[in-house]
């Protein structure tokens, strides 16, 4: 299975928005409003965020996962380069929507871990538009960033994109601050969460 990794020297295939992000605030104490432009200095380093243990899209011991690595630039954008095999097809060479809508769900949750691998939230709603098949079996290229981010609910945006800028399917997600309940289930999984080196845990 290919694991995704930061794309060849650093750069974006897609648009060099993606690599050079700014940011500007709006609204009071805890509100923010993510406005990427292009920002002609130089690139900037892309950082790798932690990976679980059995998450379907980013555990590196689920058998049954895609095993994504995402990205961050630090300020506004998430990225990763993500290959869907074919046992996830809906039609013959075509990802199954449904696996479409995790990898945008998941990518709009790490939007709102930037600079901040400890935030995390639910999914309290997923708004997905498809504009073309995804192929399976071809690298793809999932890009997100945080649209708001309050003191109990957050708004992020994903695209999902062919490797010469055709945009498949994005999406936009409200997110809440996880549940008492379930935070409770997660701390037994919290030595997993990290960063780790190389292609798969040890």
């Amino acid at each position: 299975m290919h694991v995704p990794g930061p794309l060849s020297a650093g750069r974006c295939p897609v648009d060099d928005r993606y690599l050079r992000p700014g940011l500007t605030q709006k609204g009071g104490a805890g509100f923010v409003v993510a406005e990427p432009h292009v920002d002609e200095g130089a690139p900037m380093a892309w950082s790798p965020q932690p990976n679980s243990r059995m998450c379907f899209v980013c555990g590196l011991q689920n058998p049954a996962g895609l095993r994504v690595r995402f990205y961050e630039d630090g300020m506004t954008t998430v990225r990763a380069e993500v290959v869907i095999p074919e046992v996830y097809q809906g039609y013959p060479g075509v990802a199954h929507g449904g696996v479409v809508a995790a990898l945008l769900d998941e990518a709009a949750g790490r939007a709102l871990m930037i600079g901040a691998p400890e935030r995390f939230m639910v999914t309290a709603q997923l708004k997905v538009r498809y504009h073309h098949p995804v192929p399976t079996g071809q690298p793809l290229l999932l890009i997100a960033h945080p649209l708001r981010i309050g003191s109990r609910l957050a708004q992020a945006r994903a695209e999902l994109r062919r490797l010469d800028g055709t945009l498949c399917a994005e999406a936009e997600a409200v997110l809440a601050n996880v549940p008492p309940e379930i935070q409770a289930t997660f701390d037994a999984e919290r030595p997993f969460w990290r960063v780790y080196p190389g292609e798969e845990q040890s």
